[in-house]
């Protein structure tokens, strides 16, 4: 059976030079050009003679950087292995590993050597083989954040690290923690501490009991264990530094908390020398009468149980699956994209409601306002009315949403209606300065700017004379003059009188599925009844909640502790 462990993410740096030492004598260096996920990419090929595949080196990207430790190492890894980028791609990671692939055919092609046309996807290679039965004391399905939480909190509790398995079906690990970049919910932190800011359970309770349906027990094992997440956070190198709002944290001004989080996680369980087999996808529950006694899985053509005394279910959403969409959510959300991970499928869904589990609230979604157009990268600023602003034009240079509308499928829907299905955020130098994720966005080359708003208009291609229409209403409307035709409330404040302006093209997107399997205070999965199924756990997206990615940790942190509490 083969194993496929993670690459740690200290070897990457190694691995993405394709070989220790320097240059080898004779060989030749291929320099190829090829379009990334996000951008074009620049890839180094060193060649001996015909065929020979020295080292890869990736020069310039454009890619994001979870993506770029987790799977650049593994296909880079594969080609210099197979000596040939007829490999399989990393899934999770398609795109990217078929850049660096073609990269790498093209300079075998100079080199004298066609391989042909390189696949983007990999598949199932071969007959179906049946492989002995694997037994573990945890099993943990899916290695997002909160089955990481879940593995090193079993340790933490008792049980051992080689008595622990985590499965993923994608090629690298991370789920959808790997592409966070939103503030991170956290209370009572040595953050807010630093600058004065007191804050409890008890107050963290009080507001979850504002907006959440989830019930009180699991509410207050939510609050009661945020406040202990920081120290636990900061035992494995993992600081949550800056306070953005009253809870919302960044690990720094100009960093997301999303990849501080995951780095530390997957260093975590790399030292505790917890096995994760990627690539391994689970397609039934074994039950053994009302317990959950394992997974059938594969790996390609490869099919075997693995039985455990507890089953750790962390699969995520299925935000990337538009049956189920379909089936669930309200009208019209199928429509969106998603800014979730590929992988976020619902596998999970039928499997629970074919062996009687809980689910609710399966039409809770999350609708994000703004997703640049040509990537997955979230956009615009939730709080930036209070001191800058923007709009929000179509092809005709005209409003058409209330933009200060954070989230919702409503406006979300809107942007759909419109031609090319997207539009054009408008905003100023205030606002690439006062917001990290739009400055940052600037910065990559992701957004159109020019020094006066009628250049913009011709730079972005809409309708001038009425998106300079639209412009000085805007600012009349912000200086007292005239209603807002579409805000209850005026705009602050006018555009700058001087450039220079900006626009990006976005989108609105499904960002979080909030249904799922309905599980207790203690992180085990119930039934239809409301009964607890033995053997059966379960955190993060693929449960029914009204929390956020924050939450994901913290009832991974409970799984892990429960599911060793109980089989101990």
């Amino acid at each position: 059976m083969k194993k496929n462990a993670v690459v740690p993410i200290a070897l990457a740096a190694l691995i993405l030079l394709g070989a220790s030492g320097g240059k080898k004598d004779g060989s030749v260096t291929y320099t190829e050009t090829v379009h990334g996920y996000n951008g074009d990419m620049v890839v180094e090929v060193d060649i001996t003679g015909k065929k020979t595949i020295d080292a890869i080196r990736i020069v310039s990207d454009h890619e994001s950087s979870p993506v770029k430790k987790r799977a650049f190492p593994i296909i880079i890894s594969r080609i210099l292995k197979a000596q040939t980028p007829q490999v399989d791609s990393v899934s999770a990671a398609s795109f990217s590993s078929y850049s660096i692939k073609s990269a790498v055919a093209a300079a075998l092609k100079k080199a004298g050597t066609d391989v042909g046309p390189v696949a983007f996807k990999s598949g199932d290679t071969g007959k179906r083989k049946d492989l002995p039965a694997v037994h573990k004391k945890i099993l943990i399905v899916g290695s997002g954040p909160a089955g990481e939480a879940a593995a090193i909190s079993a340790v933490e509790s008792g049980v051992a690290a080689k008595d622990i398995l985590i499965i993923e079906k994608e090629g690298i690990t991370g789920g959808n923690g790997k592409f966070d970049m939103v503030l991170f919910y956290h209370a009572a932190s040595l953050a807010q501490k630093k600058i004065g800011r007191e804050d409890s359970a008890a107050k963290l309770l009080e507001t979850r009991k504002k907006t959440a349906w989830d019930s009180e027990a699991r509410l207050a094992a939510e609050t009661n264990m945020t406040v202990k997440m920081d120290d636990w956070y900061r035992k494995m190198g993992i600081d949550l530094n800056y306070v953005f709002e009253y809870r919302d944290h960044m690990a720094e001004s100009n960093a997301y908390a999303g990849e501080e989080i995951l780095d530390g996680l997957e260093k975590r369980i790399a030292s505790l020398g917890i096995e994760t087999r990627t690539e391994t996808a689970a397609y039934d529950f074994i039950m053994k009468g009302n317990r959950l006694a394992g997974m059938k899985v594969k790996h390609k053509n490869e099919y075997y149980d693995i039985t455990a005394d507890a089953v750790i279910i962390a699969t995520g959403g299925f935000c990337q699956n538009p049956a189920l969409l379909e089936k669930y959510t309200p009208v019209g959300t199928a429509k969106l994209r998603s800014s979730n991970q590929i992988g976020a499928t619902g596998d999970m869904v039928p499997l629970f409601e074919k062996h009687g589990f809980q689910l609710g609230h399966m039409d809770k979604t999350v609708v994000f306002g703004f997703m640049i157009s040509h990537g997955r990268e979230l956009t615009g600023e939730r709080v930036a009315p209070q001191k800058y602003d923007y709009i929000l034009v179509n092809k005709n240079g005209e409003r058409f949403t209330n933009e200060l509308v954070a989230y919702g499928l409503a406006r979300g829907l809107d942007i759909f209606k419109q031609e090319g299905k997207n539009c054009w955020m408008i905003f100023d130098q205030g606002m690439v300065d006062f917001s990290f994720r739009i400055g940052d966005h600037i910065k990559k080359g992701l957004g159109v700017k020019a020094d006066t708003m009628e250049a913009l208009a011709e730079k972005i291609g809409v309708n001038k004379g009425n998106f300079v229409k639209t412009v000085n209403d805007y600012n009349r409307a912000a200086a007292g003059e005239i209603e807002d035709a579409l805000r209850k409330k005026q705009p602050s404040r006018p555009f700058n009188a001087a450039g220079p302006y900006y626009a990006l093209n976005i989108k609105s997107a499904i960002h979080m599925t909030k249904g799922g399997v309905v599980c207790n205070e203690n992180a085990q999965c119930l039934d239809a009844g409301g009964a607890i199924i033995p053997g059966a756990y379960a955190a993060g997206e693929v449960t029914d909640t009204s929390a956020n990615f924050s939450a994901a940790l913290i009832f991974g942190r409970i799984a892990g502790a429960q599911a060793a509490k109980d089989i101990l």
